[in-house]
């Protein structure tokens, strides 16, 4: 019976750690593979200060100097770090996928913060009927999966209260490795910015630099095997997939070529909504 626990608890950590390895690599993702955000795919991964620099943005930009709530389009490390910080933070959150909204409510209990959860929806943005409204909303790396540009930027849009801002958060269009490996720049902060502007929706931009350690996805000559898991999507594929040889070997050489230094700075970019009118 003991050994069966430990097993369970080890398995139960091992998603949870492979979801936060997906999630600080889903910025690399070519657009097709984002219509599978929040899937499992097999594998084992983490990597350690995942978010770090998302955090210090938002938090730097005064979206959070007096905000007691925000709703997350994406939960994840991102907002437990933020809950973290802010201990009078409450959070709602929607997630379509049952086994990561499990892992984050599993994550939520073992801080003891579920009485901070305003509202959960297992179910898409599209979808789900909000019961509340938020000072911060925030979308992290989830845009391209939600699809529907303006009705659901106008849903987000609506969640705030007055005064409360929406954050995007996306990859940009200067991320050379995503140009090597195929991802393109369809889903871009750019590309978003752009068809945001010409639809009228008032935003600022902000640039900066995710990091990701390169001996999270490399070892020696091959990938780890959270790097392998991601070489598929990386080239367009699915996660359903195993990475040929020939995908494998190009992913490393272009995860070594942007790394020199030993850590992956990803280009990436904020959209800032806000503040709300009254």
């Amino acid at each position: 019976m003991g050994s069966g626990i430990v097993r369970g608890a080890a398995d139960a950590f091992s998603q949870v750690a492979f979801r936060w390895a997906a999630r600080a690599l889903e910025v690399l993702l070519p657009p097709s593979s984002h219509r599978l955000f929040g899937r499992h795919p097999p594998g084992r991964g983490t990597i350690p200060g995942s978010f770090e620099r998302e955090k210090e943005l938002v938090c730097g930009l005064g979206l959070f100097a007096d905000a007691v709530s925000v709703l997350s389009l994406a939960p994840g490390p991102l907002e437990l770090a933020l809950l973290g910080d802010h201990p009078d933070l409450r959070v709602g959150w929607v997630e379509p996928d049952p086994r990561s909204a499990e892992s984050f409510d599993r994550e939520l209990a073992e801080h003891g913060w579920q009485a901070r959860v305003v509202e959960r929806h297992v179910r898409t943005f599209r979808t789900c009927r909000l019961r509340a409204r938020y000072d911060v909303v925030l979308a992290p790396y989830c845009w391209p999966a939600v699809g529907e540009r303006r009705v659901l930027l106008q849903k987000a849009l609506a969640a705030r209260r007055p005064g409360g801002y929406l954050a995007i958060l996306l990859p940009s269009a200067e991320d050379r490795l995503r140009d090597r490996l195929g991802a393109g720049a369809e889903t871009t902060a750019e590309s978003l910015s752009t068809w945001a502007r010409a639809e009228g929706f008032a935003h600022r931009e902000e640039r900066f630099f995710g990091e990701v350690p390169l001996d999270a996805v490399v070892d020696g000559d091959q990938l780890t095997e959270a790097g392998r898991v991601w070489a598929t999507p990386l080239r367009g594929g699915s996660w359903e997939e195993d990475p040929t040889p020939e995908d494998q070997e190009l992913v490393r050489c272009a995860f070594l070529e942007a790394a020199p230094g030993g850590l992956l700075r990803l280009p990436r970019g904020a959209l800032i909504f806000g503040p709300a009118p009254s």
